[in-house]
């Protein structure tokens, strides 16, 4: 298998697609995952690591000798960084989702703490208040990161969530 990026946002199904490819968690938000999970403890002394803001493609090129997907969340990293990820010679998917339906998933998941539904487990209904002020804030943010992503990505398909 050549190597995949996978970029998205919360609540576009990456996560069921990055599991898909991949196995060993070094490749699953590899900017912005917490030090203290156990698959970090050998990269975090890495001058990769340390200077993955600096030097994002140096440190997606040395995960990448380790995995064969990474999944980049692009809300939650800084536009420079993004930029060469975007632009580098890898294969890509871009996922995204309606932003009414991807911002009452995101309010869902949130309100109930279920993130992701494991075999037999049952999706808690809950009501959630709708902020239309929040929503629209929210469909800019979306809609600027993805012009900004389409933009500048190259090797990539394009998928939305309805697709899937």
């Amino acid at each position: 298998m050549s190597k995949l990026i996978i970029l998205s946002t919360q609540r576009t199904g990456s996560s069921a697609l990055f599991y898909k490819f991949e196995d060993c968690m070094i490749g699953y938000e590899p900017f912005n995952s917490e030090t203290e999970r156990s698959e970090f403890i050998e990269i975090i002394e890495t001058e990769y690591y340390q200077n993955r803001l600096d030097n994002p493609l140096d440190y997606i090129d040395y995960l990448f000798d380790f995995v064969n997907c990474i999944k980049i969340q692009m809300e939650l990293i800084p536009l420079h960084v993004l930029r060469p990820i975007l632009t580098s010679p890898y294969e890509k998917v871009m996922l995204s989702r309606n932003h009414l339906e991807q911002f009452r998933s995101l309010k869902t998941a949130q309100a109930t703490d279920q993130w992701w539904l494991n075999e037999g487990e049952v999706k808690r209904e809950v009501s959630i208040d709708f902020d239309l002020v929040e929503f629209r804030q929210y469909s800019e943010k979306m809609t600027d990161l993805y012009s900004f992503a389409r933009k500048y990505v190259t090797n990539c398909t394009q998928i939305r969530h309805d697709q899937n």
